[in-house]
This record gives structure tokens, sequence and C-alpha cells, in this order.
């Protein structure tokens, strides 16, 4: 399955489910826009994910990035790259891990 072209699926899903997927894509938010249009009205798309929460240790994920990219991974990745999610209404957003650099956020299509 192509997770940029959900639409060729024909299908509207109530939930979508995105668990450590945007930090390994390189056009994150086309992949937002992906599972934007194949939700339902009021569905939900649930994303886990590390996102850059603090801006010292950003610049350490920063300067990782050469190596992180190897692995077809980015280690800097602040939420705020995803500027698609505005046509999403977040109902939760919960932090975790070591440094809070872990985020599972629940999103509804308004």
């Amino acid at each position: 399955m192509d997770a940029l072209n959900l639409n060729q699926l024909g299908q509207k899903f109530d939930t979508i489910v995105l668990s450590h997927v945007i930090s390994t894509s390189k056009k994150g938010n086309e992949l937002i826009s992906s599972c934007f249009n194949a939700l339902q009205p009021n569905g939900r798309l649930i994303i886990l994910n590390h996102f850059t929460t603090n801006k010292t240790i950003g610049i350490f994920e920063q300067l990782f990035q050469p190596i992180a990219r190897l692995f077809h991974f980015q280690s800097y990745y602040p939420f705020e790259n995803l500027t698609v999610l505005k046509d999403l209404k977040k109902k939760k957003a919960l932090k975790f891990g070591f440094l809070n650099s872990y985020q599972l956020v629940i999103l509804e299509k308004t």
C-alpha cells in the first residue's frame, strides 16, 4: 500500500494510525494530506512519532541528522513542520519518553 496515494483504495476510513512513520518519510505533509483525504467526516488520525520538542536538544539532533539520514530517519523533526495539521482538530496530545521527545496525537477531521 502506498500511503501517499490512499485515495486509490476507493475507501474512506474511520481511523488511520501513523506509528513512527512521519520521521521516516521525506514527504510528511503529503502523507498527512493523503490520510486526511482518506478519512470519513469526523474520522480520526492518530500519530505516534518522535518530534523535536526542545531547542537545545534540537541542536544536537540537527548535528546527528547526516547520520540519521543513512538510516532513512529524520532525527530533527519539529511538530511545526507538519503545516497541514491546521485542517484537523487536535483532540488530545500526550508527550512521553526521554525528554518528552515522543508524542501521541489524536486529530479529528471536521
